[in-house]
């Protein structure tokens, strides 16, 4: 006969389930490696709003991507360009918020 098994015991730690914890441990090392990245992230778009400033640069543009400094804020925000037709409607609409902000002051 075989012998009937005891149950978990006030304070026992429970058994360990190898597939959990290696799952567990890949989101916990994924999610310090996001930290890390957007603390680089953060610091490389303060480096490149003080340069911008330093030369006096408000819209840059590298490649298919816009960097615009941000108006009364410390932030650039970057903008990917996927085809010119895109690119205009960006422009005009830029043009539009410059207008406006121009009015408001």
């Amino acid at each position: 006969m075989a012998k009937a098994k005891q149950g978990k015991l006030p304070g026992m730690k429970p058994d360990r389930i190898v597939a959990v914890e290696k799952a567990a441990t890949v989101l916990r090392d994924v999610r310090v490696e996001r930290m890390d990245l957007t603390q680089r992230e953060v610091k490389a778009q303060d480096d490149l709003l003080k340069v911008m400033r330093e030369n006096k640069v408000h819209e840059y543009r590298l490649d298919n991507t816009i960097f615009v400094v941000a108006r009364g804020k410390d932030k650039v925000s970057m903008k990917t360009i996927r085809d010119k037709e895109e690119e205009v409607v960006d422009a005009e609409e830029k043009k539009h918020e410059e207008a406006a902000a121009e009015v408001a002051e």
